[in-house]
């Protein structure tokens, strides 16, 4: 695994780090979940992110310390964003 990628568990995917040729760090989620973020993870805003390889069409949730990426057509994402501010870079 690249060093600069991380995973919390096999059920969330999270936000990773990519090196592209140019040697400029790109942030960004290569994969999504659809599976729901618990309710006693505290969230703190949301970021959509578009898809532009490697990267994919996503909705990254950020808490205090991980950002989770997740599936923008998952049917539990609306509900979840009603609450949260979207955060921009």
């Amino acid at each position: 695994m690249d060093p600069l990628s991380r995973s919390r568990s096999s059920h969330f995917h999270t936000y990773t780090v990519y090196r592209r040729p140019t040697r400029v760090g790109v942030s960004c989620c290569k994969e999504v979940s659809k599976g729901r973020i618990p309710a006693a993870i505290k969230l703190i805003g949301y970021k959509h992110q578009n898809a532009l390889s490697p990267c994919v069409d996503a909705i990254i949730f950020y808490t205090e310390k991980e950002k989770f990426c997740s599936d923008p057509k998952a049917l539990w994402i609306q509900n979840r964003l009603k609450d949260l501010k979207e955060i921009v870079d």
